[in-house]
């Protein structure tokens, strides 16, 4: 098996802290090796013995009980011996020489950040050591791409959210997801990339709002619902119109010709004329009966003069020998001289 890039030296009761600092050192390509590894049946001081002899670091974990543990202060002697001893602070501890002679960057509390500064001057070490100088600049430049990861995700998140919201607002207020609104969606998604990599670059501004699609398209689908009943309502006043009046409007609305029953063609046309040559029969019949009545010879106007008429009151005084009255126009007398004078009144007895 190869040599370890890292040998960790600690105390049992440090272990939690000890498995950040190792999880921490394999992120950045280190291979390490601490009593987790041991394997069972072998024999534990040779393996120890072996592995801090053989890294490349040995990195002890301070501690008060490390400091009085033989076995971590043999190992934090060997890496001093071989120069490659690096040294951290789990707790605040009171180190004896020659083990104070290496400084020791203070992880107490250290929550595994790589852009800690505490954490940056182990890496500095254990870098020269393996033969990666530039180690701590790449545990910084990790941290911002996580830092960056993370705000991508959170993004994305957010985004994905907006546009389920949405879908679920616009199919409640229509009833439906038109494929076009899909395809608005997928376009703003291109939209929301290019935002993501301008963001990277130091752009700023809001990212797309698929909200804000949402109630653009219902703005517009109301719109064109509310154009639609307008030009419903016209039409139906229409039509009321010509079932009214009968003739459609100038305009450009055609209107349907209402078709008219079989009864309204039987009477319209035929009945009347019939009913207007009956009302003559009966008026002509009714004339020449009234000329029949009237005797010629009583008649004393002319037999030209239609205009003359002979009434009751003309026939006794024929009768008595006196003149008949011959009255034109509404009783005038065709002559003056003609006319009878009055009769005088009788002399008084």
């Amino acid at each position: 098996m190869p040599n370890a890039d890292v040998f960790i030296s600690y105390r049992r009761d440090q272990r939690e802290q000890v498995l950040i600092i190792a999880d921490r050192l394999q992120d950045l390509g280190l291979s390490v090796w601490f009593d987790a590894r041991l394997e069972a049946g072998s024999s534990f001081d040779e393996e120890i013995n072996r592995e801090v002899r053989s890294a490349k670091v040995v990195f002890v974990c301070w501690s008060p009980e490390a400091m009085q543990s033989r076995w971590v202060r043999a190992e934090a002697s060997i890496g001093l011996e071989r120069d490659v001893l690096v040294a951290a602070f789990l707790h605040p501890t009171e180190l004896m020489p020659p083990y104070n002679l290496v400084h020791a960057a203070n992880l107490e509390g250290w929550s595994g950040a790589h852009d800690d500064p505490q954490w940056g001057q182990v890496l500095n070490r254990v870098g020269r050591l393996v033969g990666r100088p530039d180690l701590a600049d790449i545990a910084r430049a990790r941290t911002l791409e996580a830092k960056w990861l993370d705000a991508d995700a959170r993004a994305r998140e957010d985004y994905h959210t907006a546009i389920a919201e949405a879908r679920r607002r616009f199919a409640a207020m229509h009833q439906a997801q038109p494929a076009l609104f899909e395809q608005k969606l997928v376009e703003m998604g291109a939209a929301f990339e290019s935002w993501m990599a301008k963001r990277r670059l130091g752009g700023s501004g809001a990212p797309p709002n698929p909200m804000a699609l949402a109630e653009d398209e219902s703005a517009a689908l109301r719109t064109e619902l509310k154009a639609a009943r307008a030009e419903h309502s016209a039409a139906l006043a229409e039509l009321e119109r010509m079932k009214r009046y009968g003739a459609p409007r100038a305009t450009g609305v055609q209107a349907p010709v209402a078709p008219q029953s079989g009864r309204e063609d039987w009477w319209s046309a035929p009945v009347v004329l019939g009913c207007v040559g009956v009302v003559l029969v009966v008026f002509v019949i009714m004339m020449l009966q009234g000329q029949q009545a009237v005797p010629t010879e009583e008649v004393a106007a002319p037999a030209t003069d239609m205009y003359a008429t002979t009434t009751t009151e003309a026939a006794p005084a024929a009768e008595a020998g006196a003149p008949a009255a011959d009255p034109y126009y509404y009783g005038a007398p065709a002559d003056a001289a003609a006319a009878p004078a009055e009769a005088a009144p009788a002399p008084a007895h």
